[in-house]
């Protein structure tokens, strides 16, 4: 096989993610994020079935940035990571790839791209805990927005923050993608009572992500 000018890595979790990623272009996947975070080696060894001159890395989470970086000492290869923190922001870099253009060129369009995506996550509390003074009771919804932490018994009372901060962002483009223990009834409520909380002119779409530990991630761009 002639070697190609580029190639792409991405760390994934979730079969919608997973199929989504291979579907713009990715030539290896990397299981990881969330709980499970790939090590070097892992990466390594993705990159070493790609025949490019070129690859770049799509971390996908902050944790996994630094591991992705030391791939370069392992390789020849010319070896580029896009600082993605979340999966949102990988598909959004991936959507901003361009096969014509330089990879320093790609890198700078890429690394703009990701600052334009705000991602936010609905999870649950496994035990009882605290967090900057805020009481966290066992099974409640936990709602993630960068550093900032929201918490209650009702998810609904999360997507009604979600969307206020929606609005607030002044985004064009929201996408919700559901989790693996999510049904597709149960997302497109959800998606519902986001849709009409926030925005008129905010497009919104649903995915299924079937990310484990996040009912949601969704992407505000």
């Amino acid at each position: 096989q002639p070697k190609e000018k580029y190639g792409i890595v991405a760390i994934a979790s979730g079969e919608g993610f997973c199929e989504l990623f291979t579907e713009l272009g990715a030539n290896e996947i990397v299981s990881g994020g969330q709980t499970m975070n790939p090590s070097t080696d892992d990466i390594y060894s993705a990159v070493c079935k790609i025949n490019a001159e070129t690859i770049f890395i799509l971390p996908n989470n902050k944790n996994i940035v630094l591991s992705a970086n030391q791939v370069q000492d392992l390789t020849d290869k010319k070896i580029v990571v896009i600082p993605t923190h979340s999966m949102p922001q990988g598909i959004s870099a991936l959507l901003g790839f361009d096969s014509n253009m330089e990879p320093d060129e790609n890198y700078e369009s890429m690394s703009e791209i990701i600052k334009t995506v705000t991602t936010m996550q609905i999870t649950y509390a496994a035990k009882d805990s605290s967090y900057n003074d805020m009481k966290i009771k066992q099974g409640d919804y936990l709602g993630v927005v960068n550093k900032e932490l929201i918490t209650s018994p009702k998810i609904d009372e999360i997507i009604t923050d979600f969307a206020q901060k929606i609005n607030a962002l002044d985004g064009q483009i929201v996408s919700v993608y559901y989790g693996e223990d999510v049904s597709e009834e149960e997302a497109q409520s959800i998606c519902d009572n986001l849709k009409a909380q926030i925005d008129k002119n905010i497009e919104i779409n649903l995915y299924f992500g079937g990310q484990a530990v996040y009912y949601y991630i969704i992407s505000v761009e």
